[in-house]
């Protein structure tokens, strides 16, 4: 598309997202049993990280090979600590 009011040339997508088992998936609490390195007495929120860390342990089971092929290997060693935690 061409916007003649600033020139400016774009394209636009708009795609459906996959239905959501869980809606409340941002607002699950910390598990007590594992802190990550941030974790250990400093306040505030999580880091964006840990939340992940957090999302992709509670949906592992649905995780293939080929999902987990494109990690790095030190963010695979994070999630098979924080699964082994749990």
């Amino acid at each position: 598309m061409y916007d003649q009011t600033n020139g400016l040339v774009f394209n636009e997508w708009t795609v459906a997202a996959p239905p959501v088992r869980d809606p409340d998936w941002a607002r699950r609490p910390a598990y007590a049993s594992f802190k990550g390195r941030s974790g250990a007495g400093v306040l505030g929120a999580r880091s964006l990280v840990e939340t992940a860390l957090g999302v992709v342990a509670d949906n592992i089971g649905e995780a293939t090979a080929a999902d987990l092929e494109n990690v790095p290997p030190k963010l695979l060693w994070r999630i098979w600590r924080f699964l082994e935690a749990r």
